[in-house]
């Protein structure tokens, strides 16, 4: 089935269907997450569309999967040049150099840039035909003249006509229909896996995307937490669905940390609760007490309540569920640091996915 849809999405690629790859693509993410040339697939499209911050989101996404592609390096240097980001450019370039010291396009990119003096120079020159010769070697269907395509159909068609009737009407007016019930008016719904969420959010066009590519540059600073309550935002609003999905991929994109590499920011139980949609996806570390530790066999997991804030028996700042997936000696009497996951059930409900527990057990 994943080939299936790939492949349509090649052949739609080749017709320069951009629209068509986009949407099919971004609706079936799921299956394809090792998957560089989907990625790269999709931020190619991205590109000839003009959307640029989701061609870079996808490029990067597929060099993380194959690190060694040099087409899809070249693309990230062709989009950091176009944010007139040079140095991200050469570096670009010059990881291709590394693999392969004799790459024609890398090459020809670096001198260029030699002879470019000044901002004027280098817009002048992403506006020139010679931009275009950095880009990867892109395979396209080839173009059909479609005024000769129809005359030489007429004359077919025309020529058949004669054939079999000399005396037919080579061309008759069509008959108009006076009836509107015999028309069919297809809706044709986007398939949206957002449907159902909330919209919490009102935000216009142009406020969906300063806060995507606010997210982006969290993303690409390691500060997943601030990049996901913006892509939140856009998540849970108004905004154009394709914008809503690529926020959604862009989450799912954060590292998980650890204790060694804590979450960013320092959010609250009470914050949490206030707004829990806006948390969902989050990373935190709570210290508490525990309360009704069990294991559920049914889930495969332990099961705790966790009473954020007191650890020292004085004040319970907040209550949420903990469940953890993983093998685990608890103390239920011991306080203990939680690193989880924020988490919102089909009722609603918040709930903590255990990433990592730390207790100080005394022998």
């Amino acid at each position: 089935m994943t080939n299936i849809i790939l492949s349509k999405a090649e052949r739609a690629f080749k017709s320069r269907n951009f629209d068509k790859v986009i949407n099919l693509l971004e609706n079936n993410v799921t299956g394809y997450d090792s998957s560089a040339d989907f990625f790269y697939l999709l931020g190619l499209s991205c590109y000839y569309k003009g959307d640029m911050a989701g061609a870079e989101l996808y490029m990067a996404r597929a060099l993380a999967i194959a690190r060694d592609n040099t087409d899809i390096s070249l693309m990230l240097a062709v989009l950091a040049l176009r944010r007139r980001d040079t140095a991200n450019a050469i570096k670009s370039w010059l990881a291709i150099l590394e693999l392969n010291p004799d790459h024609k396009k890398a090459l020809l990119a670096i001198n260029k840039l030699k002879d470019i003096d000044s901002p004027s120079d280098l817009s002048r020159f992403i506006l020139s035909k010679d931009f275009k010769k950095l880009l990867p070697k892109i395979k396209f269907y080839p173009k059909i003249n479609f005024k000769i395509l129809i005359i030489i159909l007429v004359l077919s068609i025309s020529l058949a006509l004669i054939y079999l009737n000399p005396f037919a009407t080579l061309f008759t007016r069509p008959q108009r229909s006076d009836n509107l019930s015999d028309i069919t008016f297809t809706a044709i719904n986007l398939p949206n896996q957002f449907t159902g969420s909330p919209t919490l959010f009102e935000l216009s066009d142009d406020e969906a995307l300063l806060l995507f590519d606010e997210a982006l540059d969290y993303f690409n600073n390691y500060q997943d937490n601030s990049a996901r309550l913006l892509l939140n935002q856009i998540k849970f609003s108004n905004a154009d669905v394709n914008l809503r999905q690529r926020a959604h991929l862009l989450a799912q994109s954060t590292r998980r940390p650890d204790f060694t590499t804590p979450p960013d920011g320092n959010i609250t139980i009470g914050e949490v609760l206030g707004q829990p949609f806006l948390h969902d996806g989050l990373f935190v570390i709570w210290r508490g007490a525990i309360s009704g530790l069990t294991i559920d066999e049914e889930y495969n997991r332990l099961a705790f309540r966790l009473l954020v804030g007191y650890e020292d028996r004085q004040l319970v700042q907040g209550e949420i569920m903990v469940y953890v997936y993983f093998i685990a000696t608890i103390e239920p009497s011991l306080p203990i640091d939680v690193l989880g996951q924020i988490a919102i059930d089909n009722n609603n409900q918040l709930y903590l996915n255990a990433v990592s527990l730390r207790q100080v057990i005394n022998n």
